[in-house]
């Protein structure tokens, strides 16, 4: 463990982001994964000083095996979506009262009705499903 933890020493920087991992323990062992990302205020032998990355940005000690640091290089945090367009095979997933929906399909038509949601109309097959066209993602462009 000593080797990983000279490995860790190195990868973490003062100005790093860090995703840090957490869990969940029960009596029928770990339940759930938790992560939060952080931004690394202060390096110590093993553990780090980080402020959350959040509004709220509050201030905690963690160990260093705990984290990863993210590269923020190259990352355009400007860039935007590609935008479906009719005959795209596209993606839609969505979450309603904590009970997640996946459809994929070929984007049929899009429906922009004014002071309403831009919903989207795909068909898989013989099946069409309506989902909002912001919840989309591009697949593959109808070339």
């Amino acid at each position: 463990m000593g080797a990983q933890l000279d490995e860790v020493e190195r990868e973490i920087s003062v100005g790093d982001l860090v995703a840090v991992f957490g869990r969940t323990l029960s009596t029928e062992g770990e339940t759930k994964r938790h992560t939060s990302l952080a931004r690394v205020l202060y390096v110590g032998m093993n553990d780090i000083i980080v402020r959350e990355d959040c509004v709220s940005g509050r201030i905690f000690n963690v160990s260093k095996t705990r984290c990863v640091t993210i590269l923020e290089e190259g990352i355009d945090p400007a860039a935007g979506l590609l935008i479906p367009q009719i005959g795209d095979l596209v993606a839609c997933m969505s979450d309603r009262f904590s009970k997640e929906k996946t459809q994929t399909g070929i984007l049929i038509e899009i429906i922009d009705v004014p002071a309403r949601y831009i919903m989207a109309t795909i068909i898989q097959g013989d099946t069409t499903e309506t989902c909002s066209f912001n919840d989309l993602i591009v697949l593959s462009r109808n070339t």
